[in-house]
């Protein structure tokens, strides 16, 4: 059963092979079963077929061993630069240095000014995705989608719509996030990836705060939070 969910998750790796982002996670079953192969399964198979395992099983200790001590060599070239703190207590992250990646500070800036200019019991979305946000500010998100960028092709983009303007949330967060991977533009870009909540959200929030760059609009990453405004303005009529 092991082998099979480990196979699996190597093939949905093999549509798009990486190690940086969930990649890692999808080939570690594969991983620990290799172990198993090369130290377990083979030198028993061999000593089946009357040949000496021994030799075979040091050598292949060694080859993993050789394999985990550059890996972690790497990592710690990485781990180097993660000198930024996001969070405090036990949801702080450390994440990377401004000067090599600004999105930790951007969105320890955010979670700061969140804190400092609204309320508790104000309520929050993040659009695209973000509820990261949501979690470390302890700002509930009055709908019940969390990350838009998928979810839209899931629930439908009017059903999502209708569920903000049943509970308009008190502030929306725009930030910046490449939706290449899923085949569109920047959120809001494009009909039925955010087109007509953007126009929604046009008519009926104020921008408050801007970190970093202007969200989806390809440039630096940034993070954009808005206000509601008092009452719900009426769409406009389309033209002619």
């Amino acid at each position: 059963m092991w082998l099979a969910f480990s196979m699996a998750m190597l093939a949905k790796l093999g549509f798009n092979p990486r190690i940086s982002h969930f990649g890692i996670f999808l080939a570690m079953p594969a991983f620990l079963s290799a172990i198993y192969l090369v130290l377990d399964l083979l030198p028993r198979c061999l000593e089946g077929c009357g040949r000496e395992s021994k030799t075979f099983r040091v050598a292949m200790l060694i080859f993993l061993v050789a394999g985990l001590v550059r890996l972690t060599i790497h990592s710690a070239l990485f781990y180097k630069d993660k000198d930024c703190t996001l969070g405090s207590g036990g949801d702080r992250i450390v994440t990377y240095d401004p000067k090599i990646d600004p999105t930790g500070a951007q969105m320890a800036a955010t979670v700061t000014w969140i804190e400092v200019h609204t309320a508790p019991s104000n309520t929050l979305a993040v659009l695209p995705e973000g509820v990261m946000l949501n979690y470390l500010t302890r700002r509930e998100n009055p709908t019940p989608y969390a990350v838009f960028a998928f979810e839209v092709w899931a629930f439908g983009e009017r059903n999502m719509l209708a569920a903000y303007r049943r509970n308009p949330p008190d502030y929306i967060v725009l930030v910046q996030r490449d939706t290449s991977e899923y085949g569109v533009p920047y959120f809001g870009m494009k009909d039925g990836f955010g087109y007509d909540v953007m126009q929604w959200v046009g008519r009926n929030y104020g921008p408050v705060e801007l970190i970093g760059g202007e969200p989806r609009l390809g440039g630096a990453f940034g993070i954009k939070v808005l206000k509601r405004l008092p009452g719900e303005m009426p769409a406009k009529p389309s033209p002619g």
